[in-house]
């Protein structure tokens, strides 16, 4: 009840095990092109991502969350 006292609305948040298996391998794939500096395919990933339903949070520590839209 509190996340919706604060207006979080947690319940619509992705958890990781609610995560398809090919949205986890995509946003892997898209960490390791990321951590080559190769921006064209991270956004080609993101997107790929995105149209499936699925956002990806990058976070400041260069960890990532899954969620669905």
């Amino acid at each position: 009840e509190f996340d919706h006292v604060l207006g979080l609305d947690i319940a619509k948040m992705g958890v990781a095990d609610d995560i398809p298996a090919e949205i986890k391998a995509l946003a892997h794939e898209r960490a390791e092109a990321k951590t080559k500096k190769d921006w064209a395919a991270s956004d080609r990933l993101r997107a790929e991502i995105n149209a499936k339903g699925y956002i990806i949070d990058d976070k400041k520590d260069g960890t990532y969350g899954i969620r669905k839209v």
